[in-house]
C-alpha cells in the first residue's frame, strides 16, 4: 500500500521532468547504450559504452549534471572511449560538439570546419582537396579559384 503512494507522488512531483530537454538527452544516452534496436546502438552498446550504474536513474543524472547545465549545450564525453559518467562528461556548444566527431579531419588542434572560418575558405572547397589526396599545407594555403559562369 505505501509503495504505491510512493509511486502516486513520484509520478505526481515528477511529471514537470519528461517534458525538459535534459531529460530527453538523458533518455536517449540510455536508449544509445542499452537499447539494442537504437539506429546509434552499434557506437555505444555494442562498444561497451554504457552509463554509470547511478545513472540508470534520472534523479541521479540531474543532481551530478545540473549544475553546469543549458539549454543551449549538449552532452559530451570527454573521452569517448570511456563511460557515461560524472567524471568523464560535461556540456558543449552544438558546433563544439561537431567538432569531436570521429569522422572529422584535425590538423594542428583544429578540424576543417574551425580552419575554414578561420581562412574564410568554403568548407566544402577545403574537404574535396583533403578527399583528392592534397598534403594539408596545400590544403590550407592554396588561393580558392573564382569561376565565372
Amino acid at each position: 500500500m505505501q509503495e504505491d503512494v510512493l509511486n502516486k507522488y513520484w509520478r505526481i512531483t515528477t511529471h514537470w521532468v519528461y517534458k525538459r530537454r535534459i531529460y530527453n538527452i538523458w533518455y536517449n544516452m540510455k536508449s544509445r547504450c542499452n537499447n539494442v534496436l537504437h539506429h546509434k546502438y552499434y557506437r555505444y552498446g555494442w562498444r561497451w559504452i554504457k552509463c554509470e550504474p547511478t545513472w540508470t536513474r534520472f534523479n541521479n543524472f540531474y543532481n551530478d549534471m545540473r549544475k553546469w547545465y543549458q539549454d543551449n549545450l549538449t552532452l559530451n564525453r570527454i573521452n569517448n572511449d570511456w563511460w557515461y559518467s560524472k567524471e568523464n562528461c560535461n556540456w558543449i556548444t552544438n558546433t563544439k560538439q561537431q567538432h569531436n566527431r570521429s569522422d572529422s579531419i584535425i590538423y594542428k588542434w583544429k578540424c576543417i570546419a574551425e580552419w575554414s572560418r578561420e581562412l574564410n575558405i568554403p568548407y566544402k572547397t577545403l574537404s574535396a582537396r583533403v578527399r583528392y589526396g592534397w598534403d594539408m599545407e596545400k590544403v590550407l594555403n592554396s588561393p580558392v579559384r573564382k569561376y565565372i559562369f
